[in-house]
């Protein structure tokens, strides 16, 4: 019995503590870019950032987290730490479907966090009829979003080759390039599906000729693999 009212002063205290404390519901929204519908299952996490003092002296510390899961809506809620001076910070990560996302919000407002899906694009390049093994080839996508990356190259013939910043101010070739007479790979990139333009920009010496240039635009599918066909 003696152990039972020392468990009940337990909870009552505990639970005067919690009432101490000032809280608020945080409500938001993920949305994507392309036509504003929900996305569910989006997996977002909610941090209240207090800011204190100004100027030099000024700076924010967290006191509440919590990691929330969008409903077949795309919306989502949370019960969180208030106190003055705060905000709400909500990054989402960047994953394999979809792109990521930093947003600081007034801790009243509602968040809406717009994302991108990546559509699927793989990109077969063919070098066809060569004689010369010095031939040689770069590509690049180009979108008119900054958020497409390559994901995998295949090769079937001559491997791509990186090209590291040489010290002379050009920046490294992280996409693909080859040297070599028979190249025939396959690059795969995620492309953020609100993107209107996407094209292949190519650097190419092709049996001692080199020339530049863009490709056609590309057209993109959603809820398919898209297939371009790159030969030089």
């Amino acid at each position: 019995m003696k152990s039972l009212f020392v468990l009940l002063g337990l909870f009552f205290l505990f639970q005067s503590c919690i009432e101490d404390e000032d809280y608020f519901v945080a409500n938001g929204r993920v949305e994507r870019i392309i036509n504003r519908d929900g996305v569910a299952g989006q997996t977002v996490k909610l941090q209240v950032l207090q800011y204190y003092e100004s100027g030099l002296l000024g700076g924010k510390r967290e006191i509440d987290h919590i990691d929330v899961t969008t409903d077949a809506n795309g919306n989502f809620s949370a019960l969180m730490k208030d106190a003055s001076n705060i905000s709400i910070f909500a990054p989402t990560k960047q994953t394999d479907t979809s792109s990521g996302y930093d947003g600081v919000f007034e801790a009243y407002d509602s968040v809406i966090i717009k994302i991108n899906r990546f559509v699927k694009l793989e990109v077969s390049v063919k070098n066809t009829s060569p004689f010369d093994s010095n031939d040689y080839l770069h590509i690049s996508l180009f979108s008119n979003t900054s958020q497409n990356f390559m994901t995998e190259v295949e090769n079937f013939g001559v491997n791509n080759i990186h090209h590291p910043a040489d010290g002379s101010g050009l920046v490294a070739w992280d996409e693909t390039s080859w040297v070599g007479k028979n190249v025939n790979s396959v690059v795969s990139y995620n492309v953020p599906e609100n993107s209107t333009e996407v094209t292949i920009v190519w650097t190419k010496r092709k049996n001692g000729v080199e020339t530049s240039g863009v490709s056609e635009n590309i057209s993109l599918q959603s809820n398919q693999v898209n297939s371009f066909t790159f030969e030089y």
